[in-house]
């Protein structure tokens, strides 16, 4: 737990350090932002952000706008669709992560049958079609295809 904690205020300073000189101010706020919070869940308002030192302003209307818009498609997109066969089998089908910049989306795709083994008392998994997926737009057309990473 004590490495995990290293390395997330390790993290957190290298990418304060993108955005600010002095090395101290930002190894103040990473560990603050490591330790001071219950959970990653809890909101920072631009009230605490720039209590704790960090530069912040209100964002754009509009830009809020379309970045809601934005979370909204990605939230269609990534729901978890189960089709059950029967009592023993079923198919799990969900976007994990997605990617973009202009032109082209990467997404990881969960594609995979299940079987329960009564004698084992577990699920198995069957015909995994998972895979990293890259879709370009190239012109008027979209090209879809596995992405093969290692």
């Amino acid at each position: 737990m004590d490495r995990s904690q290293s390395l997330s205020i390790q993290l957190s300073r290298e990418i304060l350090s993108f955005h600010m000189k002095d090395i101290r101010r930002a190894d103040r706020i990473s560990r603050h932002l490591n330790s001071a919070y219950p959970s990653h869940n809890y909101p920072i308002t631009i009230k605490e952000a720039k209590k704790i030192g960090l530069k912040v302003k209100p964002l754009n209307a509009d830009i809020n706008r379309e970045l809601i818009d934005l979370n909204l498609l990605y939230s269609e997109m990534g729901q978890r669709a189960y089709t059950d066969y029967d009592e023993e089998n079923y198919h799990d089908n969900e976007i994990l992560n997605i990617l973009e910049w202009k032109n082209v989306q990467i997404f990881y795709q969960t594609d995979k049958d299940w079987h329960y083994r009564k004698e084992e008392r577990r699920y198995v998994p069957m015909h995994d079609s998972s895979s990293w997926r890259l879709i370009e737009h190239e012109g008027n057309r979209m090209k879809n295809t596995i992405l093969h990473v290692r």
